[in-house]
């Protein structure tokens, strides 16, 4: 029986985190310490297609976090750079005008959600 870390064996597991990670696929068989055809073979089914996917919906998740828990710090030095009387006026504008689009932006992606929430629920309702 293959060696598995749970539910996964540990060489594709090892191929999904050198994916991850490298800038190629060949630099990910390598790393992985397997051959680029077993890779690309592995490439080509669904269970392995799928756990890629879902490490790499992690990998973005985590970084999504990241970048909204420094949203407030970003917004704070927006906030003091148009606030401040020394800053230049092209300097308080740009401040400005970030704090703006920030925001719009982050009102559209939540209108957009907020469909797709809809659009789901409806469709998950139709009669099959």
């Amino acid at each position: 029986m293959k060696a598995t870390n749970g539910t996964f064996p540990v060489k594709r597991s090892k191929a999904i985190a050198a994916l991850l990670t490298c800038a190629t696929v060949i630099d990910a068989a390598q790393t992985a310490g397997i051959g680029l055809r077993t890779l690309h073979s592995w490439l080509d089914e669904a269970d392995f297609q799928a756990e890629l996917q879902r490490q790499q919906d992690a990998v973005v998740a985590a970084a999504v976090r990241n970048l909204v828990g420094e949203l407030s710090a970003s917004h704070a030095v927006m906030r003091q750079l148009r606030d401040d009387e020394s800053s230049a006026p092209s300097l308080k504008l740009r401040a400005a005008r970030a704090l703006d689009d920030s925001a719009l932006k982050w009102l559209e992606l939540a209108s957009v959600l907020k469909r797709l929430d809809a659009l789901e629920t409806a469709i998950s309702e139709l009669p099959t």
